[in-house]
């Protein structure tokens, strides 16, 4: 955990921050719950914040010597202690007994306080405003040393508590280190100088000449994180705005960057808030190993967005030779008709020669075929054929010629053929039959899958633009990340390398044709 305090004069002021932030942020969004300890409640024993500011001040008056009256006092919390966040009953009574036993350490149990906690970052922290004025003897306070207890107390806290220990400068509990000491601001701004002289720009000026197009340019968050990606850069919420930071954890204000890269400005320009954007993005990208820094995080997404670029465009491809295929069908229906058609004629042609009347003998024909079926009048027709109308004859003479005989076995056998023909005719047109049903549905299906893959590829970056983020944060990894990522990632670390390498190859060729 790590806490922090300070002092002022105003509970109001205190309070509207609390709830509001710097903006005008709706409490619902900031506030998880709040809770209270030796002040008025609601009816609904709720706490309110503004009630509570206003009874505080109350209180503050019975020591008018003291002007700082309102103290501070907040605690961070890993996101690894409180994994169902801070609304979670658990998170909260967690939360709850480390307000309690922290304001027990600081001797501030029995003063009025108003404990706020916040779900607006990613680490869930927890506000505590405090009367400094005893609200019996009207003794202030004192602030002595306050940081110093604060530190002890949550080290005491996080070891008994089982949270993650975070060993502070002022506390530390037995086999805790002392933490690395950051640079002093005369120590950066001489390594700044330094990085001048080697030739090095600073980083915000770097990110000013690299960026400041890009902000102007994009149409969305997601254009705008592209863009900053192909140069190395990504873009993360820091307190109430934004930050850019490049591969080496160099971070600069993006309204520093540009004069339009204020948060405020970029949510109403795109029409969506940075958060929720966010959310999609780890929502369409999947979770990423812990332990990752943002740059190498970033990079785990850009190359889960090429991925399933690729294979969502090698699913539009095969969508869209579905439909090709399906019209083909469709199209094919006329050749087919045409040879269903032919069909029926070889049919009416057998019939004449089979029928005196081959056009009453066609109407019988069909008449049984649509009461009792083809098959049936199929049968009928090699088996007796004259139920259809009179047989064509035939002469025969016989003894030396001088007898005539009149036969029907020619137009029998050709009743048969006529049959044949008619059988033939009825697969064909059933089959005709299931494909008028089936082409046009399997051609509705595959326009309705070649349009469900298209969305789903505009949904998402183009492999092409995906493939040149992972380029450009990949060039900017640095060796500490490279590992990292290689240990958690070892798949997405192959294949950014193998994109990077491709890049860097592309870039010596053209470096060597242009003579550089």
């Amino acid at each position: 955990m790590i806490g922090s305090t300070s002092s002022g004069a105003s509970f109001g002021a205190l309070g509207s921050y609390l709830e509001r932030g710097k903006g005008d942020v709706p409490a619902e969004d900031r506030v998880a719950w709040v809770e209270g300890r030796g002040l008025v409640r609601e009816v609904d024993g709720s706490v309110s914040v503004e009630r509570s500011a206003r009874f505080m001040e109350a209180t503050a008056d019975l020591n008018p010597r003291c002007t700082e009256p309102c103290y501070h006092v907040s605690i961070s919390f890993d996101p690894s202690d409180l994994p169902g966040g801070p609304s979670d009953p658990a998170s909260r009574e967690v939360m709850l007994g480390v307000a309690r036993d922290t304001l027990r350490d600081l001797g501030l149990h029995e003063h009025e306080v108003v404990v706020v906690a916040h779900g607006d970052r990613s680490h869930p922290h927890v506000h505590m405003m405090i009367n400094r004025v005893h609200p019996e003897t009207g003794r202030a306070w004192d602030r002595w040393q306050d940081r110093v207890r604060l530190e002890r107390s949550l080290r005491g806290q996080e070891r008994a508590r089982g949270l993650r220990e975070v060993p502070g400068r002022l506390g530390r509990l037995e086999g805790q280190e002392r933490p690395a000491r950051g640079l002093s601001r005369g120590a950066q701004r001489a390594a700044m100088r330094e990085a001048e002289r080697m030739g090095e720009r600073p980083p915000l000026e770097a990110a000013r000449s690299a960026l400041r197009w890009e902000f102007r340019e994009a149409k969305g968050w997601d254009d705008l994180e592209g863009r900053l990606a192909k140069e190395g850069y990504v873009l993360r919420a820091k307190g109430r705005g934004l930050v850019v930071r490049d591969g080496r954890g160099r971070e600069v204000k993006a309204s520093a960057v540009a004069r339009n890269g204020g948060r405020g400005q970029l949510e109403k320009r795109f029409g969506e808030g940075f958060r929720v954007h966010r959310a999609r993005v780890e929502a369409r990208t999947g979770p990423v190993p812990a332990g990752l820094s943002p740059h190498a995080e970033a990079v785990v997404r850009a190359e889960r967005d090429r991925e399933a670029a690729a294979e969502l465009r090698a699913a539009a491809g095969r969508a869209g030779r579905r439909v090709g295929s399906a019209e083909g069908s469709v199209r094919a229906l006329a050749d087919q008709e045409r040879e269903v058609a032919g069909a029926w004629q070889g049919v009416r042609d057998r019939l004449r020669g089979v029928y005196e009347d081959p056009a009453g003998a066609e109407r019988l024909f069909v008449r049984l075929s649509r009461t009792e079926g083809l098959e049936r009048a199929c049968e009928e027709l090699a088996q007796r054929p004259e139920r259809f109308g009179r047989l064509r004859e035939t002469e025969h003479r016989k003894w030396g010629g001088l007898a005539v005989e009149r036969r029907t076995d020619a137009a029998r056998a050709a009743a048969s053929g006529a049959a044949l023909e008619g059988a033939q005719y009825g697969e064909r047109w059933r089959a005709l039959e299931r494909e008028r049903e089936r082409a046009p549905r399997a051609l509705r299906e595959a326009k309705g899958a070649r349009e469900r893959a298209r969305a789903a590829v505009a949904a998402r970056p183009g492999e092409h633009v995906a493939a040149g983020r992972v380029e450009g944060l990949g060039k900017a990894l640095q060796p500490v990340d490279r590992q990292m990522l290689e240990k958690a990632a070892p798949g997405v670390s192959r294949s950014v390398g193998a994109v990077v390498a491709k890049a860097l190859a592309r870039e010596a060729e053209r470096g060597y044709d242009l003579g550089r």
